[in-house]
């Protein structure tokens, strides 16, 4: 969707992309076909603007895909997914600007979507930095205070990163991830101080997908054995990032995309599993080179 072009791109990118659409809302951009039953509703309400698909399909026929796009007067974005028959995972779900040179990539070319599912683009200001702005002397440092704001957060995950610009010609702008983990659990006094996590858990790595590495953060209540390792689809071991006795507390660990035997493995969709005693969590990573 786009109200400032009216160019039509078949193939799907990562965003932002000049070889995109201008000012795009990408709710399931794909090679989408309106047939004789397919329908396009919008209804404009006090405070948003509505846009229903209904029966849409892929060019190669699958589907029907039936969604909305939720247009709010404070600049967010609802995505809303209701049904999504035989859905392919080659799409594109994201946001960009009219320059393309700034944008959101929600998912790419992997399985995200699945029926019910909603996504909320919004404003990032939820964390807040302090100084904006300063100089470091050469072989120095500068502390910066980052300070998030999620009493109004849903339970779950949330990712952002904050852009640096500097002076350096090598690295003139580079990224740092901000991961937060909003949970309901209330925890006591010493479980917070002590840091001790009120549960196990393992969260979804970040960046996905990543080229070249990838993080991983996963939370152990108690003591156990711990085993976290990279399989492929076919089941077989990949990679032991870790296997020994561990003490309560949150753990992040990288993946730099190699095997075992230090070879770099291909392109493609992995599982990462996670065992602590009793406990067991698999979550799915895309690696992309």
């Amino acid at each position: 969707m786009s109200f400032t072009t009216y160019s039509v791109a078949y193939q799907n990118y990562a965003l932002p992309s000049l070889s995109a659409p201008r000012a795009l809302i990408a709710p399931l951009w794909d090679d989408l076909n309106f047939t004789t039953n397919s329908k396009l509703f919008y209804q404009q309400e006090s405070n948003k603007l509505i846009f229903q698909f209904q029966d849409v399909y892929r060019i190669s026929g699958e589907g029907p895909y039936n969604f909305e796009v939720i247009l709010y007067q404070n600049g967010n974005i609802l995505l809303q997914y209701l049904s999504l028959t035989n859905l392919m995972d080659d799409y594109t779900v994201g946001i960009q600007n009219q320059a393309a040179d700034d944008g959101l990539t929600v998912a790419f070319n992997e399985p995200y979507l699945h029926d019910s599912l909603a996504v909320l683009i919004s404003k990032f200001s939820w964390a807040t930095i302090s100084p904006m702005s300063g100089t470091v002397p050469p072989q120095s440092n500068m502390t910066l205070q980052l300070t998030m704001q999620t009493h109004n957060f849903p339970t779950g995950e949330f990712w952002a990163s904050i852009q640096f610009e500097t002076n350096d010609p090598a690295n003139p702008i580079y990224y740092v991830p901000i991961h937060v983990l909003v949970d309901s659990v209330l925890l006591d006094l010493t479980a917070v101080n002590t840091g001790v996590p009120a549960k196990f858990k393992l969260a979804q790595n970040w960046p996905n997908p990543f080229n070249p590495t990838t993080t991983i953060n996963y939370y152990i209540p108690e003591i156990a054995r711990v085993e976290l390792a990279i399989y492929n689809v076919l089941g077989q071991k990949v990679k032991t990032l870790v296997n020994r006795l561990q003490q309560p507390k949150t753990y992040r660990i990288e993946w730099d995309g190699t095997n075992d035997q230090g070879h770099a493995v291909a392109s493609g969709i992995y599982i990462y599993r996670l065992q602590a005693g009793k406990n067991i969590a698999t979550k799915k990573l895309i690696l992309m080179r």
